[in-house]
């Protein structure tokens, strides 16, 4: 109620509440309507995350957001240039990959941390696809894909369905196709590792025929490179991660390259890179173009949204905030279509080096800004050093980010707990290793939407006892002190009740009724795990009591929840076959009623909730003497 009688009279402790109401959106307490500036105030904020940020910055965030900018940079520069090299793309543009796309993502992105670049996942998908074409071509096929996605993203985006990409796999799917993806990186890599030339597609079968097949060609000078390579950048990374080591050693690769002369020994090197900064065209965008790479850029932003914004959360969580889904899928769509301009293939938020922002304690994207300006003025002043990278290193910088990824805790975890969702992750990592990439996440979409199925058309229907002393009801399978009723059979559905279920439902109660011992007389169903019913379900209910009935079995229902309620109040059911006596507020008013009804307890001053409201309005939960 409003204390002020008179409106014309203003209180200060009102203007006060007023204002404060007002701020964080609450309620409205003679609020002005928006004018147009405030509409685009608001519009500013939600679209152009700086406005947010940019006024709250501090100028002792800067020291952070400026190291940890150059600290993710320098791992960005050579993990850059190897993935685009997994990709089938020239190094140079995994370098064109980490300068626009985290420029703009630190215009619309809103998570401090997430450092956005090239990673292993989207980049072995699209080598599969990459097929031989000269290197003008590759980048073409790259680029489109990175539009495509982007504009995926974006439409998801604005359309607020993050929630749909970001829940469409489950995490026994996420980890079966990461860790045969992982496989596949870490064999495919093992041709810059020995200076091979492997050829066919990129899978698991035809690599290790070919390494098998190629043994006597390896060059042990490069092997030996690789091992002691790995070996250094995987131990410094378990001693200190905020070191840039991965930037050290390829200064002191191509120190070595240029001093040795590698090129001459036999060794692989990068060579000349021409146009070492981007420099914005068309996209070739075609309609064939289009039909032929849509299927991939659907997959490379599935596996890009899951890995980001999965990524981003956990960081958000740490800081006790909450992520903005949508705008997220803008800002990684916007980094994808402008970054195609720029010569980009696709790009998403980067675990490695976004964990090393968190470490460093960045405090905004800003940092990503910074990142770019870092990337770009390496090129400006190292761009003839970029000549004698020898490829083993590269090799050894995707090989040290992949291996990681193979998870072996999870098989083992869901092999003695969860025997299905092992399941899905072996044929996830089956398919995805012998298959590929792209067909092992639409095998894990179509696994996981085919176990969603089982599971919802076969759901528990358990026959549940009274605990001895209480009036509690559990699970006979699991209880074996629970107690049951002769003549009655107590079920709970724990599911809700659509089309896909109703046969299954409908034919396991009968099957209870039919198989339990003495007859059953009464039957009470316990609907706390129902949570909502379509027609198909009320049809079957209807049906059920019908033929419950027929056979002079007593139909009961407690912890009936609204939606259900509201469901069954349409229908002719309550009137012509139950009635609202039929219906309890919890299960063991439900059982007392039920002893009643067979006569084997009296009623004294028995009291229950009319639970089962009429169609025309709820009624008054109140107590009700029944006496019979």
């Amino acid at each position: 109620p409003n204390p002020i009688a008179d409106q014309t009279i203003e209180h200060n402790w009102l203007r006060e509440a007023r204002d404060v109401v007002t701020e964080f959106g609450l309620c409205s307490i003679d609020q002005p309507a928006p004018t147009a500036r405030d509409r685009a105030r608001k519009w500013a904020r939600k679209r152009f995350p700086p406005a947010v940020w940019l006024p709250k910055y501090q100028l002792s965030w800067l020291k952070s957001d400026c190291l940890g900018a150059v600290m993710v940079g320098s791992m960005a520069i050579p993990q850059g240039m190897a993935y685009a090299l997994l990709a089938g793309l020239p190094p140079v543009v995994g370098l064109y990959s980490v300068i626009v796309p985290p420029i703009v993502y630190s215009l619309q992105g809103s998570s401090p941390e997430l450092a956005v670049g090239p990673v292993a996942m989207l980049s072995l998908i699209v080598g599969g696809l990459m097929p031989v074409v000269p290197k003008e071509e590759a980048m073409a096929i790259g680029r489109i894909i990175a539009l495509l996605s982007g504009l995926l993203l974006m439409a998801a985006g604005y359309l607020k369905a993050g929630f749909i990409i970001e829940n469409i796999l489950p995490h026994p799917v996420i980890s079966g196709f990461t860790s045969g993806a992982a496989v596949l990186i870490v064999l495919s890599q093992i041709q810059h590792l020995l200076a091979l030339k492997l050829e066919g597609d990129k899978l698991v079968p035809n690599i290790t025929y070919q390494i098998l097949s190629q043994l006597s060609d390896v060059h042990w000078p490069s092997a030996l490179f690789s091992l002691v390579g790995l070996t250094i950048l995987i131990s410094v990374r378990r001693w200190n991660r905020k070191f840039p080591f991965a930037l050290m050693l390829l200064l002191l690769s191509v120190l070595c390259s240029w001093a040795f002369d590698f090129r001459g020994k036999g060794f692989i090197v990068v060579g000349e890179l021409s146009g070492a900064f981007p420099t914005p065209s068309t996209v070739p965008l075609t309609m064939d173009r289009v039909k032929q790479y849509l299927g991939a850029a659907f997959v490379v932003s599935i596996v890009g949204v899951s890995e980001s914004i999965s990524i981003a959360k956990r960081f958000a969580a740490q800081r006790g905030d909450k992520l903005k889904v949508s705008q997220e899928l803008i800002a990684l769509g916007l980094c994808n279509v402008l970054g195609s301009v720029f010569q980009s293939y696709p790009v998403t938020g980067s675990l490695s080096r976004t964990a090393v922002n968190g470490s460093m304690g960045v405090k905004s994207p800003l940092t990503s800004f910074l990142m770019g300006v870092v990337v770009i003025v390496f090129i400006f002043a190292a761009t003839p050093l970029l000549y004698y990278i020898p490829k083993p290193y590269l090799g050894v910088v995707v090989v040290s980010s992949a291996l990681p990824l193979i998870d072996f805790n999870e098989p083992r975890h869901l092999w003695s707990t969860y025997r299905v969702d092992f399941l899905q992750l072996v044929i996830a990592f089956g398919v995805t290793a012998f298959l590929g990439a792209v067909n092992g996440i639409f095998a894990s979409l179509g696994l996981a939407l085919a176990v969603i199925v089982y599971r919802t058309a076969k759901p528990p229907v358990v026959v549940l006892g009274q605990l001895e002393g209480t009036n509690d009801f559990r699970d006979c399978r699991r209880w074996e002190q629970a107690i049951q009723f002769q003549n009655i059979l107590l079920v709970r559905i724990d599911s809700r009740l659509s089309f896909v279920n109703v046969n299954y439902i409908s034919t396991r109660l009968t099957l209870l009724v039919n198989t339990t011992y003495p007859t059953v007389r009464v039957m009470v169903i316990e609907a706390s795990g129902m949570n909502a019913i379509d027609a198909s379900g009320a049809r079957m209910i209807e049906q059920l009591a019908l033929q419950l009935k027929a056979r002079d079995i007593r139909l009961l229902w407690s912890m009936v929840k609204a939606p259900i309620r509201e469901s069954i109040c349409g229908t002719k059911l309550l009137e012509d076959v139950l009635g609202p006596e039929s219906f309890f507020l919890n299960t063991y008013e439900a059982v007392e009623f039920a002893l009643v009804y067979l006569g084997r307890k009296e009623f004294s001053q028995f009291s229950r909730h009319d639970a089962f409201p009429s169609n025309q309005h709820l009624r008054d939960a109140q107590a009700l003497d029944v006496n019979i």
